[in-house]
């Protein structure tokens, strides 16, 4: 049979209404019939078991268990969907669907709870008797607040050419003595133009997209000197189960740290193996010789990763890393501008001077009040180059200073030994909704120096540099702790991308429950942090020389709650709460556990709350 093109439009038509009345060309109808099928586990009748049924019906479901048998639950893939409705089970057809429906005899039991965490900070301050008192000695001001260099920071649309940047820039005034072609920002001096005046006159360009002045960023430290130093006065590493990490890991030569602060002493001889001298730069002095005039740069490295386990001096978080000293502070201070650039290179992303092997942590034990766009940029490019930044949270006692306070770093809170009671924020640490995490930082007194944070340190007499050990305290100290167990996931194989979320997730709960603005997500546990914790397993059964005969299990996401287990048979168990940190399926110290009485299940619901705390031997 031929058709003309009449006949062969008016078929297309008849096609076309036809697929329409069936939903596959008007999406306001039903598509095609859906393939349900409802299983029964157990012994029990289900009505309907199956058959197809059109996309969005309502469906009465009946269950009706055998005789010794009840209905427990739904399960499968589409389990949820099911609802019960005045009595009456309904579902809602959306595509194919596959549900298990589940009987169980009625003897069958069924377990719900709770569980949660104890952490025990048993560990007392060092014997006072062991060390010569220190005067105390302040921290020199670097800055006092509202003062800065007469330098603003100009910072230009990224499409700006260079020939345009500079005209714009002779006409605000000043002198150009630097630039960050990656920000397309550059830094003015403004001594006849005036500060407030250079940045007013920026922003009538519309080229410009922000304008500073170049404010000061201060350390976070004060500084007493024992006359003695062993790992027996580094209380703080035990506070945050670094020595069980240990076992795990001491960290790796490649992984590679920044500091930015005052340099590092080159010639300490409990540091000096860990340090990466030929690619260090002083953005200070603009030349390649980082060595640490003050000491708080050296203190903050050590605790990173001084030499350890070589019979002599302290421990330092990893025991093998690489540590890039980037001097950005100097006596006189420092500024957004040079932490800015100290940033890009040591991430590898600043032209000139250029660092050839980038690193993976950069630690930032300095902050300001001040926002600065510059600073925040850089912050910005490196997070975005795969670099972790740790960043101290500031010693002011109000809100999170900066660069802690950008989303990209992970800030860091300081907390002291109070023994015999848990960690507290320590009186000077910043806080705020900002806050990540809280790591020790130490409080010092003056009758009381063996309170803060034991480290690698200098003195001078005479002309003379000494190298020896300092106590200090402030949120500088506790940035590093951080900063250094962050290096130890690396070297474990933890993705660089995970890190921030498995030391949040990992973080031992401190203050009021959950996360809250003065102790962030918790205090670092570097034991869990490398081994990526991420549960508390709950089992029941039968508990005999450390072995678990299983019977019903289920876990619970850390740092704890409520849980439910159905279809225990009948029987006399106990029940395990178990975090497995090494998740080896071996129960050992380091462990947390909490196992309950025998008791018998039968037929009902029972209810237990269990409180895991760390197995000290096993």
């Amino acid at each position: 049979m031929r058709l003309n093109n009449s006949g062969l439009i008016v078929l297309n038509l008849v096609l076309l209404f036809l697929l329409a009345g069936c939903g596959l060309f008007n999406p306001a109808l039903p598509q095609d019939m859906c393939f349900l099928d409802i299983r029964v586990v157990g012994e029990g009748e289900v009505s309907p078991s199956g058959g197809e049924f059109a996309q969005g019906a309502v469906i009465d479901i009946w269950v009706e268990a055998a005789e010794g048998w009840v209905f427990s639950s739904w399960a499968g893939e589409h389990a949820e969907k099911v609802k019960e409705e005045e009595g009456q089970w309904k579902l809602v057809i959306e595509g194919a669907m596959e549900i298990e429906a589940v009987f169980v005899p009625k003897d069958y039991a069924s377990l719900s709870g709770f569980v949660s965490i104890k952490h025990s900070f048993s560990t007392p301050l060092p014997d006072k008797s062991s060390f010569m008192r220190a005067e105390a000695r302040e921290t020199s001001q670097l800055a006092h607040p509202g003062e800065y260099w007469e330098e603003v920071i100009i910072s230009l649309q990224r499409d700006v050419p260079e020939e345009k940047a500079q005209k714009i820039l002779a006409k605000i005034g000043g002198k150009v003595i630097d630039r960050l072609p990656l920000l397309n920002a550059y830094l003015l001096e403004v001594p006849q133009v005036g500060v407030q005046n250079a940045v007013s006159k920026a922003f009538d360009f519309k080229e410009v997209e922000n304008a500073e002045p170049n404010y000061p960023l201060a350390l976070q430290a004060e500084n007493y000197q024992p006359n003695d130093s062993y790992y027996q006065y580094q209380w703080h590493y035990p506070m945050i189960q670094l020595p069980q990490a240990w076992q795990v890991t001491t960290g790796a030569d490649w992984v590679r740290v920044a500091v930015l602060d005052t340099g590092c002493d080159y010639y300490h001889p409990d540091l000096k193996e860990n340090l990466d001298k030929e690619n260090a730069y002083n953005f200070v002095d603009s030349n390649e010789y980082a060595h640490d005039l003050n000491g708080h740069g050296t203190h903050v490295a050590g605790i990173i990763g001084a030499s350890t386990n070589n019979s002599e001096g302290v421990a330092g978080v990893m025991w093998q890393v690489k540590i890039l000293p980037v001097k950005v502070i100097g006596e006189g201070g420092g500024t957004h501008w040079n932490v800015a650039r100290g940033i890009l290179y040591a991430a590898g992303l600043l032209e000139d001077p250029y660092n050839p092997e980038p690193v993976h942590v950069i630690n930032l034990s300095l902050g300001g009040d001040k926002h600065s766009d510059v600073l925040e940029r850089a912050v910005r490019e490196a997070s975005d180059a795969g670099v972790i930044i740790v960043a101290a949270a500031g010693n002011n006692g109000v809100g999170v200073a900066y660069p802690a306070r950008y989303p990209e770093t992970i800030a860091v809170g300081a907390v002291m030994n109070s023994y015999p009671d848990g960690p507290e924020l320590a009186p000077y640490s910043n806080y705020g909704w900002e806050l990540d995490l809280v790591a020790p930082g130490g409080f010092t007194r003056r009758s009381q120096p063996e309170g803060g944070i034991l480290s690698t340190h200098f003195t001078k007499t005479g002309g003379e540099r000494q190298h020896d050990y300092s106590f200090l305290q402030g949120t500088s100290m506790a940035a590093p702790h951080v900063t250094g167990v962050a290096g130890l996931m690396l070297a474990n194989g933890i993705s660089p991308d995970r890190v921030r979320e498995v030391l949040q997730g990992t973080s031992m709960d401190l203050g009021e429950e959950g996360f809250n603005e003065y102790y962030g997500h918790g205090l670092v546990n570097g034991y869990w942090a490398v081994n990526e914790v991420e549960e508390i397993k709950v089992v029941v059964g039968n508990f005999e020389d450390g072995e678990m005969e299983v019977v019903a299990e289920t876990s619970v996401p850390l740092p704890g709650g409520e849980f439910k287990i159905d279809h225990i048979p009948p029987g006399e168990y106990q029940v395990l709460a178990w975090i497995d940190v090494q998740n080896n399926n071996s129960i050992e110290a380091g462990d947390y556990m909490a196992l309950s009485l025998a008791e018998k299940f039968k037929g009902k619901e029972r209810n237990v709350e269990l409180i895991v705390e760390e197995v000290r031997e096993w």
